[in-house]
C-alpha cells in the first residue's frame, strides 16, 4: 500500500487477513514495478484454508523476478524460519526488508537483529523500514530497481491493480 501510493491491499494484525494473491503497480517517470501481495505461509497446514494459502503464496515464486521478504523488526517466528527455507530454491534477488523499526525505542537493540538475520541466507541487501509512516520506503524502492529486468511496461501507467473494484470493496 505504501509503495502504491493508496490502500488496495488489506491489512490488519489478524493472521490470515490476506487470501488472495493482488497485483499493485506502480509507474514511475522510467520504471514500472508490479508488487505480488500474497498471504502469508502458515504452520497449521493442518485445515484446508491453510494449505490453499500455503499454496497460493508459494506458487509465486515461479513467476517473480525479486522477492522482499518481510519481518517484523525485534521478531524472527517459525514461520518466518517456513518462509526462508522455501526462499532457498528461489534463483532471483531477495530483499529483507525489516519493518516497524519505528516502534523499536532502543535503536541499540536493532543493530544487532539485522546482522543475526544477515547470517541466515545471502541478502541482496537489507532495508529496516517504518511501512505505516513511509520511513526508508524511498530505499526499498531503489533497491527494488536495481534487480529488475529492463522491458516494457506491462500495464497503462494510470492502472494501480488488476483486481476489480468489487473485488477491492469486499477485501
Amino acid at each position: 500500500n505504501r509503495l502504491i501510493g493508496q490502500k488496495i491491499s488489506i491489512t490488519a494484525p489478524k493472521p490470515q487477513t490476506t487470501r488472495h494473491v493482488l497485483l499493485g503497480i506502480q509507474t514511475l517517470p522510467n520504471a514500472q514495478l508490479v508488487y505480488v501481495d500474497t498471504p502469508g505461509l502458515h504452520r497449521q497446514g493442518q485445515r484446508a484454508l491453510h494449505r490453499y494459502l500455503n499454496r497460493a503464496a508459494a506458487s509465486v515464486l515461479a513467476y517473480v523476478d525479486v522477492a522482499v521478504f518481510l519481518v517484523e523488526a525485534l521478531r524472527w517466528t517459525v514461520e518466518d524460519t517456513d518462509v526462508l527455507q522455501r526462499l532457498a530454491t528461489f534463483d532471483g534477488a531477495v530483499i529483507l526488508a525489516v519493518n516497524k523499526v519505528d516502534r523499536i525505542a532502543d535503536k541499540t537493540q536493532l543493530l544487532p537483529f539485522l546482522a543475526a538475520l544477515s547470517t541466515k541466507r545471502q541478502f541482496s541487501c537489507v532495508v529496516p523500514v517504518a511501512a505505516l509512516h513511509g520511513d526508508n520506503i524511498t530505499a526499498l524502492e531503489q533497491a527494488l530497481l536495481q534487480h529488475l529486468p529492463e522491458q516494457d511496461f506491462l500495464f497503462p501507467s494510470e492502472q494501480i491493480t488488476t483486481a476489480s473494484q468489487r473485488f477491492l470493496a469486499a477485501e
